[in-house]
């Protein structure tokens, strides 16, 4: 799904938030939805809650990856 068409299906954002290469859009519905855009393309649609367990997983691999060095 195309940018675009996320904005047609469920509106425009509160905020877009760059995260490296991908782009966060943030929604303030009941479940606190964010769209994950990468190369103009999305990638993901998931919860507030859920992305961030994500990236905290990812951050704890990634320091013990820099630990192994």
């Amino acid at each position: 799904m195309k940018p675009d068409e996320v904005v047609q299906l469920v509106g425009t954002p509160e905020r877009r938030q760059p995260m490296n290469t991908a782009e966060w859009w943030l929604y303030h519905d009941p479940e606190k939805h964010v769209v994950i855009i990468n190369n103009d393309t999305v990638t993901n649609c998931t919860t507030q809650e859920e992305a961030i367990k994500v990236m905290e997983r990812n951050l704890k691999t990634f320091d013990s990856l820099q630990k192994t060095k």
